[in-house]
């Protein structure tokens, strides 16, 4: 045991220092200075007395035991491999925290000192130790993780933007029990963030409720990397997307996105709003509404998850690329924008109801649409394909605008509604096939007429 005043640790050379070093009689006394490279501390440091300041000016140094000190003072590359306890930590440097036995703790302010970078990673194989930093941090550049070992982190305090451009990178390990974590329960404001999938999964969780996240999320390369946004009313203020779409993006908490979101899947269970568009090239699994001031555009299959769904645009279009199904109520509130179904709707599993709301336009080229309830559609609708529209309850089906065919080939409309009725017009300027003619006009159930057919097959 070294109790101390002041040591200084000098000369390059590669030594292991195994004492426990100390203040003398009480906490936050002492003080050690490294200023030689290669040296590497094994006993505790600071775990009776804290030390009054801990100071590494040279080389690299390696703390493999527990750390406590008012302030630490990293000026040069620094690894711990242990809990550390500090008021502030200053870093001018880079410093690694490797962990391979059990979660830890760094407590205290990190301080963007100079140019700073964060490391984190698990140096042994399998999943990682979580290192939870209780403090605020400053820095540079934070990493999560290296292709060869995955890392895990939970930040308790804010993230702040360093002195510089401040990025954080995830990167994943190189075995699939390998993913790495980066949690973030509190305000977020950096540069840009990326995710990089390896053998082992890279994911940003953002756990904190009512914070603000700045910063843009992209993957490494297109359909890397999982978003999670767990918290609830929290903002994600940036791009999510923009370079590179992660794989997933994962919403449980009720999210305010404030500018353009796009990725490869999409999971809801929370509602979305204040978006400006929202793209998703892949499979979607919505539960909750979504709201946007510009388009929405779901290429993949979609699947209604939980209660009555509305997606919400402001005049924008509204956009399934493929199949829609789900046991669930949809609405959309599309303005005077555009809605489009490539796809069959509710083929697999009915939808409960449909409600096109809007004004704007509706097309429809999947074939099929199938509810138990009602299907309503308050637009003018053009058919581009022939089209089968099934209540299997008795619902109505309601074309409260127009009807047409999409070119100079007749569509077929076929209504199999059991004892529902097809409504087709709600007002005189209402009209069946007149810019395109409608093919024949087939229905299960009955016919409330209060639109002019002008051109049609047959009825």
């Amino acid at each position: 045991i070294i109790a101390i005043a002041k040591v200084i640790f000098s000369g390059d050379n590669a030594v292991t220092i195994s004492p426990i070093i100390r203040g003398s009689a009480t906490a936050g006394e002492g003080t050690l200075q490294v200023t030689g490279t290669g040296k590497t501390f094994t006993g505790t440091i600071g775990s009776t007395y804290s030390l009054l300041a801990i100071t590494v000016d040279s080389g690299t140094t390696t703390f493999s035991n527990t750390v406590a000190a008012t302030t630490i003072n990293t000026n040069a590359s620094t690894t711990f491999a242990n809990a550390v306890t500090a008021t502030t930590i200053n870093n001018a440097s880079t410093i690694l925290f490797n962990r391979t036995g059990g979660n830890i703790t760094v407590a205290g302010n990190i301080v963007d000192s100079g140019t700073s970078a964060i490391q984190v990673i698990s140096s042994a194989n399998g999943a990682p130790s979580v290192i939870t930093f209780s403090g605020n941090v400053a820095t540079d550049t934070i990493t999560i993780g290296t292709t060869t070992n995955a890392g895990s982190a939970l930040f308790n305090g804010t993230v702040l933007q360093g002195a510089e451009t401040t990025n954080i990178v995830i990167v994943g390990g190189d075995a699939a029990g390998e993913a790495s974590l980066g949690n973030f329960a509190n305000t977020v404001t950096v540069t840009a963030i990326t995710l990089n999938d390896q053998t082992g999964g890279a994911t940003i969780q953002f756990s904190g409720s009512g914070k603000t996240i700045t910063g843009t999320i992209d993957g490494s390369a297109a359909g890397k990397g999982t978003v999670n946004i767990s918290g609830a009313t929290n903002t994600i203020s940036s791009k999510i997307g923009d370079t590179y779409r992660p794989a997933q993006l994962t919403i449980s908490g009720a999210t305010t996105f404030s500018d353009a979101v796009k990725t490869t899947a999409l999971t809801t269970t929370a509602a979305i709003s204040n978006g400006t568009t929202l793209d998703v090239s892949g499979a979607s699994s919505i539960g909750a509404n979504v709201t946007t001031s510009s388009t929405q555009t779901y290429t993949g299959a979609v699947t209604l998850t939980t209660g009555a769904i509305t997606l919400t645009t402001t005049n924008s279009n509204v956009s399934f690329g493929n199949t829609v199904n789900g046991g669930q109520a949809l609405t959309v509130a599309q303005g005077s924008g555009t809605t489009t179904f490539t796809g069959a709707v509710g083929t697999e599993t009915a939808l409960t109801s449909i409600n096109i709301s809007g004004t704007g336009p509706i097309t429809i080229s999947g074939g099929s649409i199938s509810t138990s309830g009602n299907q309503t559609y308050a637009g003018a609708t053009t058919l581009n394909a022939n089209t089968t529209f099934t209540t299997t309850s008795n619902g109505n089906v309601i074309f409260n605008g127009t009807l047409n065919s999409d070119g100079a080939t007749p569509r077929n409309l076929t209504a199999a509604l059991g004892t529902g009725t097809l409504v087709i017009g709600d007002s005189s300027a209402d009209t069946v096939g007149a810019t395109n003619a409608l093919g024949a006009i087939a229905i299960t159930g009955a016919l409330d007429l209060n639109a002019a057919i002008t051109s049609a097959t047959s009825l």
